[in-house]
């Protein structure tokens, strides 16, 4: 599947593969699109989150 994948998307997904689960939950700023994380948890699941203002207050939308 990663031949299908143009350029800087198969970088970021070898990246994203080769990660390992900490003890902890772990959020991985992307590097750039501010505000974007990875979020990783100890069981390996990963998702994408967003920190943004919402009316004005800070807030973290999950995305998956």
């Amino acid at each position: 599947m990663l031949n299908s994948i143009p350029g800087q998307f198969k970088k970021a997904a070898a990246f994203i593969n080769n990660l390992t689960p900490a003890t902890t939950r772990q959020e991985i700023p992307d590097s750039t699109q501010a505000g974007l994380y990875l979020v990783m948890q100890p069981s390996g699941s990963l998702s994408w989150a967003v920190r943004t203002k919402i009316d004005g207050k800070a807030a973290k939308v999950t995305i998956g």
